[in-house]
């Protein structure tokens, strides 16, 4: 069997309620989505309505983090659709980050809302935004190139 290779370009969409969020062409580096396989997770949420997920008795899935840093920071079309998302929102992202030899889509439900900050633009490129979000989905399907 051959080896496998990591496909290009790199592919980042999120669709959300608010709009697509489509990362193209300034696609983060794949560091920039985190997929961890949890067991046995909980979602409780706080008094301050702020969704924490706990390792205990419930359902199996995936923890997807999603870290854009200022170095990678997106333009506000881009980001608006992210910034509006709030906890419970279902999404649905199509991406070739976590794993570079398959693109994946995964229907997830936002369980941290987007933590990011403004970063000050110049004239010619316009203002930047970084995000932090957290998601959890049951699992991902494979697309087909």
């Amino acid at each position: 069997m051959p080896p496998l290779t990591p496909r290009y370009p790199l592919k980042l969409i999120i669709q959300t309620p608010h709009g697509t969020a489509d990362f193209h062409p300034a696609v983060p580096p794949p560091t920039a989505l985190q997929a961890r396989p949890q067991q046995r997770t909980a979602r409780d949420v706080s008094i301050t309505g702020q969704s924490i997920l706990s390792f205990g008795p419930g359902v199996e899935g995936w923890e997807l983090t999603l870290a854009v840093t200022d170095r990678n920071a997106q333009p506000l079309p881009v980001a608006h659709p992210l910034q509006q998302c709030r906890a419970g929102d279902v999404v649905t992202i199509t991406e070739n980050l976590t794993d570079r030899t398959q693109d994946r889509v995964w229907t997830a439900r936002v369980m941290t809302p987007d933590q990011g900050a403004w970063v000050a633009g110049n004239p010619r490129d316009g203002d930047r935004f970084t995000l932090q979000m957290q998601f959890f989905a049951a699992g991902f399907i494979e697309e087909t190139p």
